[in-house]
């Protein structure tokens, strides 16, 4: 088996392909930037995408409907890679927010209702997916994630870290509703089961870890691993 991977350079895919090569497993990065990828693509068994956009903050409408556009027209041009490539399905990663639900336990084939543009996004880039696929041929995996978190994560769940280290007053005390999370050696070894079961279909899942947790939660849990002085108020 050698696995293609796309994103290979952030926060997911450097530890995807770390377990995968500890695992025996033989990796082959793809820069979407690079002149010609498509060619390296040929002799790979299966493809891991993760490049696309990540989280983003408050933007113009503009600028998202660029980034959408950006991140349609790639998705199209993967899937046709690695359909004319014959490789033998493509595990195509999305996010939970495509569906517009936090909880990754409500039923799996609930209507996908983006709540967001970020959702919107992820929600666009799976259906130029899915429809370039069946055009193709080619089975997908598509794997919606919650909040991912480990060693080297960045953006929202690294800011919480920060700010609860440090035993700051937090005003979520009424955030209890339930979230799903994964961590990442546990997001490793789902999309490593992806890689090795070649789907008969087109099939979506939702990895997570077994216990939901609301943020209270996680802030109390994070302020006994730091043992800090970290204050939830109402």
């Amino acid at each position: 088996v050698i696995v293609a991977v796309t994103g290979a350079s952030g926060f997911i895919g450097r530890h995807l392909t770390e377990h995968l090569r500890t695992s025996g497993i033989s990796v082959r990065e793809i820069n979407l930037r690079a002149n010609g990828w498509e060619e390296t693509l040929r002799g790979a068994t299966v493809l891991v995408h993760l490049a696309g956009s990540a989280h983003f903050s408050q933007r113009r409408r503009s600028d998202v409907d660029l980034l959408q556009h950006d991140d349609v027209l790639l998705a199209h041009r993967v899937v046709a890679a690695a359909a004319s490539s014959g490789l033998q399905h493509l595990v195509h990663v999305s996010s939970i927010k495509a569906r517009g639900l936090h909880d990754s336990s409500l039923p799996p084939h609930s209507e996908a209702l983006p709540a967001d543009a970020y959702g919107q996004l992820k929600r666009a880039v799976e259906v130029a997916v899915k429809e370039k696929a069946e055009e193709s041929g080619l089975p997908v995996w598509i794997a919606r994630l919650p909040l991912v978190y480990g060693p080297r994560v960045r953006a929202n769940f690294l800011l919480l870290l920060n700010v609860v280290s440090r035993g700051i007053l937090l005003p979520l005390g009424h955030a209890t509703a339930p979230s799903s999370y994964i961590g990442i050696r546990n997001l490793c070894s789902a999309l490593t089961r992806c890689i090795e079961q070649s789907p008969n279909a087109n099939m979506t899942i939702y990895p997570a870890d077994p216990q939901p947790l609301s943020t209270c939660e996680l802030v109390r849990l994070m302020t006994d691993l730091f043992d800090s002085n970290t204050v939830l108020l109402p």
